[in-house]
């Protein structure tokens, strides 16, 4: 039972965000085929990066320079080349990569694979603890990580951006947010764990400025011509007697908005899951606040520690009961 609660810990985080990104893609969905498709290729490379991070061996890791050099160079390259190379040479390849939003899905749906099979290694090799923890910051963050390579990725097709300039860009800002956070959890963990929401936090603003802006794009200039259809459809439907109209929404509704009651049933405990696991984490913490403070060794920032779960769990329970209204 045990075993099965860390597995369920290791995956669920991965898969709602692949699940609420592709949501956001309102003009035209991508075949699930090729997102989970994506998704094991990304799982694929945690091997090849694991390999290859185990096998350079770099003197004075213990030294600053050493820090900087074994999480920025080794292990945030690395892994974002690896995640990089599997959005460049399969998802952008496929004949349904045709928005700028794909390239935000694709992205997800990579780094999402990427994320929880490395999940699967840490929860089930350092327990429950380490599992809340990884469910609300590692994974999110390999998950922004993954949305802003595919996203310009996106931009060098559809905006005139040069491939290698957005690529460049790309792997500039994730290498930077993703060797800062594991940066800030290798050099003294306990003073500066709370550092690590930085790059958590603005990478998970930048992503979404990018999908606002993805999706201003394909509208005006991918689906314009469709959108002006669209509005002459609901302009017909409009007109035909209330009853009609009634009945004609219900069947759009159904056939295009809700997803299918057994997928919808699976985002819905998925939510309440990852709202349990958010809470216990908070638990957790506070717990270990009053184990400090017992010993007066408590500092002020941890309090904000027990908080941030707490509040992320509120918002997965809202989601969850919007969900369920649908």
């Amino acid at each position: 039972m045990e075993y099965l609660l860390l597995l369920a810990l290791s995956i669920a985080p991965g898969v709602y965000l692949v699940y609420r990104y592709y949501s956001k893609d309102i003009y035209k969905k991508e075949p699930w085929v090729v997102i989970w498709k994506s998704f094991f290729w990304g799982a694929a490379m945690v091997l090849p990066a694991g390999l290859l991070e185990s096998s350079i061996d770099l003197p004075g890791k213990d030294t600053l320079a050493g820090m900087l050099i074994e999480n920025f160079f080794i292990i945030a390259l690395t892994e974002e080349l690896c995640k990089f190379i599997v959005i460049r040479f399969y998802s952008y390849q496929t004949i349904y990569f045709d928005e700028v939003m794909d390239g935000i899905v694709y992205g997800v749906a990579v780094s999402s694979g990427f994320a929880t099979f490395e999940n699967i290694f840490y929860v089930t090799q350092h327990g429950l603890a380490v599992g809340m923890l990884r469910a609300v910051l590692s994974v999110p963050s390999h998950i922004f990580e993954g949305a802003i390579l595919g996203y310009w990725l996106a931009k060098s097709r559809f905006q005139n951006t040069s491939l290698i300039y957005g690529s460049i860009v790309a792997l500039l800002i994730v290498v930077i947010g993703h060797g800062f956070f594991d940066f800030v959890l290798t050099y003294n963990k306990a003073e500066y764990f709370y550092l690590s929401l930085i790059p958590v936090i603005l990478l998970g603003w930048l992503v979404k400025v990018y999908v606002k802006d993805a999706l201003a794009h394909d509208l005006k200039y991918i689906h314009k011509s469709e959108s002006i259809t669209t509005v002459n459809t609901i302009s017909e439907t409009i007109s035909l007697s209330n009853e009609t109209a009634n009945i004609t929404y219900s069947e759009l509704k159904t056939e295009v908005t809700l997803p299918s009651s057994y997928l919808q049933r699976i985002i819905y405990i998925s939510l309440y899951f990852l709202a349990i696991i958010c809470f216990l984490t908070a638990a957790f913490f506070l717990i270990g606040f009053v184990a400090l403070l017992q010993d007066n060794k408590a500092e002020n920032w941890t309090l904000v520690l027990p908080l941030i779960p707490f509040l992320i769990g509120i918002y997965f329970i809202y989601r969850a009961r919007k969900l369920k209204n649908w």
